[in-house]
């Protein structure tokens, strides 16, 4: 049987995906719900250099990083986006310049969903960013629970 579904690709803003590396609860569980359900996590260079910033602000080695993206390379759990195919995408909504890599990445791969705590910049324009780019915008929590829903769980 062909599966025809179409992929599905997700945006982790950087405090989520260093906290669910660090190991940290919803961030976690919300990693490993991406995994679970065979959705792709996808970063550009912007994206994973920030990671690598914030996790040695935290203290952590940015190895984990790297280990964290050969692990998910290795699943086929990871799309590199080429920086060049996110810079220059009208986003349409007030996004600070500091969060616009994950917003026009997401936007550049089609992801369903971007993934953040971030209030003040994501989760207070969830609806704007759905109604303009059909994007997702959860908590980490409400992302587990959508793939919980989606597999059954």
């Amino acid at each position: 049987m062909i599966n025809l579904q179409r992929k599905v690709y997700v945006v982790f803003d950087t405090n989520v995906f260093v906290r669910a590396t660090a190991g940290l609860e919803d961030e976690h569980a919300a990693l490993g719900a991406m995994i679970r359900i065979c959705h792709t996590l996808v970063v550009s260079p912007e994206i994973s250099d920030e990671y690598h910033r914030v996790i040695r602000r935290y203290g952590y080695n940015s190895l984990v990083i790297i280990l964290r993206g050969e692990e998910l390379k290795a699943m086929q759990k990871l799309r590199e986006l080429d920086s060049a195919m996110a810079l220059g995408i009208e986003v349409g909504v007030e996004i600070p310049d500091k969060d616009l890599p994950f917003i026009r990445v997401a936007i550049a791969a089609s992801a369903t969903y971007l993934v953040t705590q971030d209030d003040r910049h994501f989760l207070s324009k969830k609806e704007e960013i759905k109604a303009k780019h059909k994007i997702i915008v959860v908590r980490p929590r409400e992302y587990c629970d959508i793939c919980n829903r989606i597999s059954g769980v």
